[in-house]
């Protein structure tokens, strides 16, 4: 870009920032001069180079583009947004010659000399060895093809890995005409950014807001017509079903393009908002797909650092948002060039450093515990992909506005909230806004949020037929429907559903209450529950008829617990009866990983050693603050004794015992005189072990499972040595007793 003026003695050209994006389509200014101001440095004030330089390996370009701007009196060359008049556009292209031209400004204003050229991106896969293109392997054989398509199978596709600072292709500009009903030359330097900032404004506002708009429609247009229509066709052909992760970090409209595919994904490393997951859970609602999956447990610079306890913290909240299928991020093949101990590991290092987790499989302490990890997701999943999913609302708009006790889904298209260096106003395409007035004038509750008399066109205003006009028009008829409610604020939520009518299918108490209830059956026949979450904590609650006589229950207690026994007695935990005991003299006997072989690069790779510690602890701490041990990485197993019950007082029938866990690091499993708890959920830390205890001496056994991070560090410090040392193990363990009795 070079900013010209006009003075008596002929042309100024004054080099301003070179406003050039890297990739497909890339900006250079080619210009000659004129008289005495030019002459002197030619080449240096008109032929900068691009202000992103070409990818090795790019050399082909072509020049598509040679345009002038008048840039607004209000704003200079050397903004960090340059603000030009899109009225003054003045197509240069057909005065190139051999890669030059000769012009004259028209004024005496500033104007911006703009060329435009298309280039590849020079992509490349990431840094790690990849298959040349010519060393690829047809995998889809005869055989194969027949095995497939026998069983319920999908391809997958990841999210799009494209990096650029602006989207093109060849025959962009056609496409462009023919979708949005303009030139995409009309609107073209305010599409240019750099860092994933604009460089450039018009000075009317609303024509910024609703050109980048278009621009982002085309793409999203392009993507779904050009890419998941024909991979979903060509897998239907085979017997396939398409499970794609149809998302990037520009603005690509992936709720339109996951109600296209067989299963929309999403995933926990790139999705930073539980709404992402609710536009792909409404994407699939209205296409009446009933499965939305999720790649879990990607985490960056956590490779041999992963604890189930936190792939759970990521999943249950992704419960509620409608995921129902979750696929773990992942199991690495054992060997590969260059690989070192444990084995070859797919996603670490990165940049000689840690890289994303997870290599799973038995390379992982932690691994001895995964069955009750995928038992509970499976149990989870089942469950939750029975039936049809409802919803209390839609949510029509990108982020937020989702708390309040109501469980939604985000439909598409979505409003805009507004663009850098343009006002936020809400903004909705004509078609969206006759849509929504339709569902509202056949009589479904809408809830808008913000100032929505003032909602203007998606659209480029007056180039297109999806003019304010018609939305603000469109928007006065909703807003006076009786169905219809607007909303200044997110926090005004709530009392806005409320008037609409609307009761959430489920609701948090609010307020002290000194009694809680088993459960209730309300004067409207609504069921009341009581349920205690922890944070990231989930609990499946299933109702089912009753065939038999029903048994009694209880309203309302204050006990600590009511329960039914296998003869469907009404018990109920009273009171803790007896002092709490805290557990500090144990035995812990730790299984250390270790590479077999040298220091991990040579021989097996794969092989691990086993070296034995056995400990006596006067108190509980975690391995990092024992000396001995604080590098290590495998199996713990904590032993100790207690006792219930004493010489003059025994342990009676009715009596029984919490185990309660202070908060630790690491899987884990409990055993109570040898006999194994069911898996324990991680985010409670109390278990009930009444059915296990006996009257005078107990044991307990706890096996805790750690990482491999801590021997990581040890043995590849240069990899996994900036990392924190894991604080894995026991820290604290109480026994609580208590006593039962029968009420009913």
């Amino acid at each position: 870009m070079i900013a010209l003026r006009r003075d008596p003695d002929g042309i100024v050209a004054q080099r301003g920032s070179q406003l050039v994006k890297d990739g497909t389509q890339s900006f250079r200014i080619s210009l000659v001069g004129h008289r005495k101001h030019c002459n002197q440095h030619i080449d240096q004030l008109c032929r900068p180079d691009p202000l992103v330089k070409a990818m090795s390996g790019v050399s082909n370009k072509t020049i598509i583009y040679v345009q002038a701007w008048r840039v607004n009196s209000a704003s200079s060359s050397s903004d960090a947004q340059v603000i030009i008049d899109q009225p003054t556009l003045i197509d240069l292209t057909a005065k190139v010659s051999n890669g030059q031209i000769t012009w004259t400004p028209p004024d005496n204003a500033t104007w911006l000399l703009l060329s435009a050229w298309l280039r590849g991106t020079g992509q490349v896969p990431e840094d790690s060895p990849h298959t040349n293109g010519i060393s690829y392997v047809y995998i889809l054989t005869p055989d194969i093809h027949s095995a497939l398509h026998d069983k319920d199978t999908a391809i997958m596709e990841d999210s799009l890995e494209v990096a650029s600072n602006g989207y093109w292709m060849t025959k962009f500009p056609a496409e462009f005409l023919k979708r949005r009903g303009y030139s995409v030359a009309d609107i073209l330097p305010i599409l240019l950014q750099k860092s994933s900032k604009y460089l450039f404004v018009f000075s009317d506002a609303d024509l910024t807001r609703g050109a980048r708009n278009d621009y982002w429609d085309t793409i999203s247009d392009l993507y779904v017509d050009y890419h998941i229509k024909l991979i979903k066709s060509w897998a239907t052909s085979k017997g396939l079903e398409y499970r794609v992760q149809p998302y990037r970090a520009f603005p690509l409209d992936g709720i339109r393009a996951a109600a296209l595919v067989d299963i929309p994904e999403g995933e926990s490393l790139g999705f930073t908002s539980i709404d992402n997951y609710r536009a792909l859970a409404g994407a699939a609602g209205l296409a009446g797909r009933n499965i939305i999956s999720n790649e879990l447990g990607a985490y960056a610079k956590s490779a041999y650092g992963t604890s189930w306890a936190k792939v759970l913290s990521t999943l249950n909240p992704q419960f509620a948002a409608g995921v129902n299928q979750s696929v773990l991020h992942g199991f690495s093949y054992l060997y590969a060039p260059g690989a070192v101990w444990p084995g070859f590991a797919a996603f670490t290092p990165t940049k000689g450093k840690a890289g994303y987790s997870e290599s799973w499989g038995p390379r992982q302490p932690t691994w001895k515990h995964a069955s009750d990890f995928t038992n509970y997701v499976a149990k989870m999943q089942f469950f939750l992909q029975q039936g049809v999913p409802k919803h209390d609302i839609a949510i029509f708009r990108p982020n937020g506005a989702v708390d309040n006790n109501y469980i939604a889904p985000l439909i598409s298209p979505v409003p805009e909230q507004g663009d850098p260096g343009t006002d936020n106003g809400p903004t909705l395409t004509a078609s969206a806004a006759k849509k929504i007035l339709g569902y509202a004038e056949a009589g479904l509750p809408i809830l808008f949020i913000g100032n929505w008399t003032d909602a203007r066109a998606y659209g480029f205003g007056g180039l297109t037929g999806d003019s304010t006009a018609i939305v603000k028009s469109t928007m006065r008829k909703l807003l006076k429907l009786s169905n219809v409610v607007n909303v200044a604020l997110e926090a005004d939520i709530e009392a806005g559903i409320a008037k609409l009518g609307i009761k959430p299918a489920v609701e948090f108490p609010s307020g002290k209450m000194e009694a809680v209830a088993l459960y209730q059956i309300t004067m409207d026949g609504r069921l009341s529950i009581p349920l205690v979450l922890n944070s990231k904590q989930a609990k499946l609650v299933s109702i089912i008829p009753w065939s038999r006589n029903k048994p009694r229950y209880a309203t309302s207690t204050t006990s600590q617990a009511i329960m039914y026994d296998s003869q469907s007695r009404l018990l109920t935990a009273i009171s803790n009866v007896l002092l709490a005991m805290n557990l500090k003299t144990w035995t812990l006997n730790i299984d250390d990983w270790q590479p077999a072989e040298g220091s991990g690069t040579t021989g097996d790779i794969t092989a691990t050693k086993i070296v034995k510690h056995e400990l006596s602890l006067t108190s509980l701490t975690a391995w990092s603050g024992i000396a001995e041990i604080q590098d290590v990485s495998g199996i713990g197993t904590y032993r100790t004794n207690f006792t219930l019950g004493t010489a003059s007082t025994s342990l009676s029938s009715d009596m029984g015992a919490y185990i309660i866990l202070s908060k630790f690091n690491g899987s884990f499993r409990i055993k109570i005189n040898d006999q194994q708890l069911p898996p324990c959920d991680p985010f409670s830390l109390k278990y009930d072990i009444g059915a296990y205890v006996v009257n005078g001496t107990n044991t307990v056994e706890i096996d805790v499972a750690s990482s491999l991070l801590s021997r990581m560090r040890v043995v590849f410090p240069d990899v996994y040595g900036g990392n924190e040392r894991q604080a894995f193990g026991l820290v604290g363990v109480t026994i609580q007793p208590y006593a039962q009795a029968v009420i009913v």
